[in-house]
């Protein structure tokens, strides 16, 4: 029997070791960044024959995986800079820059997180995100092909992130898609 399975009312489908809510995208993120198995094994409270598995589902799956682990740093850069904006009170990195500048932010934001900031805007424009604006993204709830659909607003502050149902099939599993707003 196999370590991972996918049970679509269990972490939303995705590939997971079985019996446990750890995914194969955390397993496989952990792995990336250099993480050993002994240590992954201790924090995520599963076996070594759990990471092997985890794995061979990743050379097999590659790109279902990838894809999750970049929709979910995108999900997570976004957030953290629409946090971040939100605290200083500004709609954009060049106006909290002017704002440090006249040191009219004397307790927040840290150096620190102004940076990781900056790192975020950066990581998203790369991947052909704006850091600035609300987006729509199509994504697979199967195989996690997403794409950029289009945008809903200039201002990241002022829109609450969401998740849409459609009726739209994935073109790569036939898989039904749904719209997040980012």
């Amino acid at each position: 029997m196999s370590r991972i399975v996918r049970t679509p009312e269990i972490v939303g489908g995705q590939a997971r070791i079985d019996s446990t809510r750890i995914r194969v995208a955390d397993v496989i993120r952990l792995k990336k960044v250099g993480w050993k198995d002994i240590d992954i094994a201790k924090v995520l409270l599963i076996t070594l024959e759990d990471i092997k598995a985890a794995e061979e589902y990743y050379k097999d799956h590659k790109d279902e995986v990838d894809r999750l682990i970049e929709f979910e740093d995108i999900l997570w850069e976004k957030g953290f800079i629409r946090k971040f904006l939100k605290m200083c009170e500004c709609s954009d990195l060049n106006e909290v820059e002017d704002k440090i500048k006249k040191g009219e932010l004397l307790e927040h934001p840290t150096w620190e997180e102004y940076i990781k900031a900056l790192s975020c805007k950066d990581s998203l424009e790369r991947k052909g995100f704006s850091y600035k604006k609300v987006e729509k993204i199509i994504k697979c709830s199967n195989c996690n092909l997403f794409k950029k659909i289009g945008e809903v607003c200039e201002d990241v502050t002022k829109l609450i992130p969401d998740v849409i149902d459609t009726d739209e099939r994935c073109p790569e599993c036939g898989s039904k898609m749904r719209v997040w707003i980012i």
